[in-house]
């Protein structure tokens, strides 16, 4: 399906919504008519339940997503104005849970993380535009865990560590994590 197709039929449905009566979690409005309050999103003074659309001024989508009680739920859509999808992220209850990956506008990967419950875990990449591979991490309960690699985008090493107990071992930079300490020798320094 190409995106005329997509974003008629979207418009279609708005159109449609706007004419009969919905139940909540059946709305569909656009971002701007929301007013976030915190954390939470509202509309008409009331925590907003129900689906939100954005367009570009081209008429191209530019994202989409659920809220339930305010909160986002379920797979939030951004595109580019190119109509290339951007990015997909997870929510859960308002946190970020799940796969999340994104997209350059000529379609190369650009990151890919994995949450849960608003917290990244395991392994975590993200790319240069031209598709060279820029940073793959590791996370446990949102901090850095195990092996950390870095390049600048010649490709040379940028970092190249390992963090172990909430201690980096290895290279960041040109500068090496350990620190001398004369009474004890090399000790990792704690981040």
């Amino acid at each position: 399906m190409n995106l005329p197709n997509i974003h008629s039929t979207l418009l279609i449905l708005m159109l449609s919504v706007m004419a009969a009566p919905l139940e909540k979690e059946q709305m569909i409005i656009t971002v701007d008519q929301m007013e976030r309050q915190g954390a939470l999103f509202y509309f008409q003074n009331e925590p907003f339940t129900g689906n939100t659309i954005e367009f570009y001024s081209n008429g191209n989508v530019k994202s989409s997503g659920r809220f339930v009680n305010g909160s986002r739920e379920g797979e939030q859509y951004t595109y580019h104005e190119n109509g290339q999808q951007a990015s997909v992220r997870s929510y859960q209850d308002n946190n970020k849970h799940g796969k999340h990956l994104g997209w350059w506008p000529d379609g190369n990967q650009k990151f890919s993380y994995y949450f849960i419950d608003g917290l990244q875990q395991g392994e975590s990449m993200e790319w240069y535009e031209d598709g060279e591979l820029f940073r793959e991490m590791n996370y446990k309960n949102g901090k850095e865990d195990g092996s950390q690699k870095m390049w600048e985008a010649d490709g040379s090493i940028r970092a190249n560590y390992v963090v172990k107990n909430g201690k980096r071992y290895g290279l960041i930079g040109l500068k090496n994590c350990k620190s001398v300490n004369d009474e004890e020798g090399f000790t990792a320094i704690k981040y």
